[in-house]
């Protein structure tokens, strides 16, 4: 009987693991990261980050060392915020408003923006579209 109890229970512990770690396995796949919370933070590899889903949902997204890739162009009527890492970082804020920041990091980042404000002198080219 002790045993079927240490063994409900050990049962019992892995499964709450296996779904604790459910949302990040679901959030990210390969190098790409769906963004579930904010701030949504790359690992540090080479990523790609999608913000979070809905307009007027504001975002903060935050690279790490890699060359990154974050994507905060889909919903509008936000504030988005994505700020580089480490690496050379692409960071796309042009989402048809002009309330979002992009933030360069230590590498060479490319900001993509609506307009010129949207982007920081750390930014080593601007792009407005």
């Amino acid at each position: 009987m002790r045993t079927k109890v240490a063994l409900m229970i050990v049962m019992v512990v892995v499964l709450v693991a296996l779904v604790g770690s459910g949302t990040a396995l679901a959030q990210m796949i390969g190098g790409v990261i769906q963004c579930q919370t904010k701030p949504c933070v790359a690992t540090g590899d080479h990523q790609v980050l999608f913000e979070r889903v809905g307009d007027g949902v504001p975002d903060r997204m935050i690279a790490q060392a890699g060359h990154d890739h974050l994507n905060a162009r889909t919903y509008t009527d936000d504030r988005d915020v994505a700020k580089g890492g480490g690496g050379h970082d692409f960071l796309m804020v042009k989402d048809g408003d002009t309330m979002d920041g992009a933030i360069g990091g230590l590498g060479n980042d490319t900001c993509v923006v609506d307009a010129t404000i949207e982007a920081a002198d750390t930014c080593e080219t601007v792009i407005v579209k």
